[in-house]
């Protein structure tokens, strides 16, 4: 039996239908027990990202008109366990073996 080749998508793929088909399979393998969001995703780049680029600029990679939006809402402060947890999940993804220092997200 020979596998079909798939169809180019004559429109785009519903977000709700993505979710489905592509990231809740790749969280329920990392051991993620939730169904993470399109929020959860930018809120996760926000927080992340605030040790790696300046403020402004994530403001406009979320494409907020309001710097206090990013800032206030969207950029969280991780407590140490769930620091330990995200390194946990950064460390099995990359197939790394060595932990990183509590405090810090990869």
């Amino acid at each position: 039996m020979q596998a079909r080749a798939r169809k180019a998508l004559a429109t785009p793929i519903h977000p709700d239908n993505w979710l489905r088909l592509r990231l809740y399979p790749v969280a329920k393998q990392l051991g993620i027990p939730f169904h993470p969001t399109f929020q959860v995703l930018r809120r996760s780049f926000s927080t992340h990202g605030k040790h790696e680029a300046h403020p402004t600029e994530m403001q406009a990679q979320l494409g907020h008109s309001d710097i206090r939006t990013t800032l206030d809402i969207y950029t969280q402060i991780a407590d140490p366990e769930v620091a330990r947890m995200v390194n946990q999940v950064t460390n099995r993804i990359l197939g790394l073996g060595e932990e990183v220092e509590p405090g810090s997200v990869q």
